[in-house]
Formats: structure tokens, C-alpha cells, sequence
């Protein structure tokens, strides 16, 4: 591993990455912020997919909440995660390092909120890593939506809350699938990369046995034509973040 320690910008939380795998993107930190705003301080948190642990620790550092989990099935990560909770003296995020697909069933019906950044493409399709860490975290190799879907609903408390960050051109079927096993669209905010652009990616809140409302949040632009953030989009991202004790 090749490890890289990262200021967070908030707060004074940095956290550990591993240059030579999967280091966390712009949609891990905006589903974490898109999270924030709906979730409650003594909601009790899961996030699968966890990678480095940055959506857990985020939402620790913005909201507090005593009761985090995090589940990776990659080792390593774990293991990177780990050096970043101890070096910010973090006791209360739990880490699961299991297949999701494999998840002990003591956890059912146990969680307020889920939180989830998957693996965006299927497994023929995008430009496929030569590094096995890489190609997992971005490819539906060792689960896919309809895993995702079945296990958060299983695991999520009835009126329980689901929050994912996916790519725009998969939309219609991540409706469908939430749909099938009873999680309801309450919530979506699409992100452009320019206005003159197509959506490329969609913040989305979804809840357990809860009644069909959907409503579709103002979008968010990234970049202005000159390829600088737009202001919307500094202070969508920065939200929170650069006010350190």
C-alpha cells in the first residue's frame, strides 16, 4: 500500500488513502452531504461499499451520530479505514469486512439509514482497471444493483431511509429494482457536469414501505464553461466543511 494521509475540511478530519487502489471521488462527498441534510443525529447508520470509510466519516464529523457502520468486503480497505478512525480517535463506526451478499442476519431491520456508493458499471461495460481493487470498486463483479437493493431492504428498519449516488444512464432501472423490493423514491437530485451537458450522475433518497411521492430536487451543476467550479457547486461540496475546531 501506498498511503496518503488527506485533510477532509472539517472539523480537523483527515483520513488515510491507498494511492495504488480506489481512492474516494466528488460523488462519495456530495452523497454524504445530499445524506446530511435528511438523516437524524441518533439515526443509526449503515453504508456498504464503504472503500476507505469517507461517507462514515463524513457523516460522523457533520452529524455526530453514535452508531455507524461501515461494510467492505475489500480487506486492505478495511485495514486503511481502520488507520483513519484511530487517527482521528473515532470509537463509534463499526467496521464489517464481509461480502455484503453474506451479511449475518442479526443485522435485519436494525438500521434508520443506509448509505451506498456501488460499483457504477456492470461487468461489460466501461473501461475495465487492470488492478483488481479498481475493478471491483467500479464494476458489478462481486454484487450488483439487485444484491444492493434486496440487502438494504432487509436491513433497513420499515420507514427506514436509503440514500445512493449512481450514474444517470442507469436511472430507470435502479427505480425499478428499489421499487421491487418495496424501497420508494421520495427524493432526487441530478448532477450535471455543465449546463449544456447531459446528467451524468443523481443524488437519490429512497424509503422503506413508505407511499409513491417522488420529488425531484433542484439539479446541480458542477463546472461553468470554463471548466471551474460553479459556485452552487463549491458550496453544495464544501457545505460544512471549512469551518475546522
Amino acid at each position: 500500500m501506498n498511503l496518503r494521509l488527506d485533510d477532509l475540511q472539517i472539523k480537523n478530519y483527515y483520513i488515510y488513502q491507498d494511492t495504488d487502489s480506489f481512492c474516494f471521488g466528488v460523488d462519495a462527498v456530495l452523497l454524504a452531504n445530499f445524506m446530511a441534510k435528511f438523516i437524524k443525529r441518533n439515526d443509526k447508520v449503515i453504508d456498504l461499499c464503504a472503500g476507505n470509510g469517507i461517507i462514515p466519516i463524513l457523516i460522523y464529523a457533520k452529524k455526530e451520530n453514535k452508531d455507524i457502520t461501515m461494510v467492505e468486503v475489500n480487506k486492505d480497505m478495511c485495514e486503511v479505514a481502520k488507520k483513519s478512525l484511530v487517527y482521528n480517535n473515532i470509537e463509534t463506526i463499526d467496521i464489517i469486512n464481509n461480502d455484503l451478499n453474506q451479511l449475518d442476519k442479526s443485522l435485519y431491520n436494525k438500521f434508520d439509514s443506509l448509505s451506498v456508493n456501488p460499483p457504477y458499471y456492470k461487468t461489460n461495460s466501461g473501461i475495465i482497471s487492470e488492478n483488481d481493487n479498481k475493478k471491483i470498486a467500479r464494476h458489478e463483479i462481486l454484487c450488483n444493483f439487485d444484491d444492493i437493493a434486496r440487502i438494504s431492504s432487509k436491513l433497513l428498519k420499515d420507514k427506514g431511509k436509503f440514500f445512493l449516488v449512481h450514474r444517470t444512464d442507469r436511472f430507470e432501472e435502479i427505480l425499478l429494482t428499489l421499487n421491487k423490493y418495496k424501497l420508494t423514491v421520495k427524493d432526487v437530485k441530478f448532477i450535471y457536469p455543465k449546463k449544456d451537458k447531459n446528467s451524468n450522475l443523481f443524488l437519490l433518497k429512497a424509503v422503506k414501505n413508505a407511499k409513491e411521492s417522488m420529488k425531484i430536487l433542484p439539479p446541480l451543476t458542477m463546472y461553468e464553461n470554463n471548466n471551474q467550479y460553479t459556485k452552487e457547486f463549491m458550496e453544495y461540496y464544501y457545505e460544512d466543511r471549512t469551518s475546522k475546531q
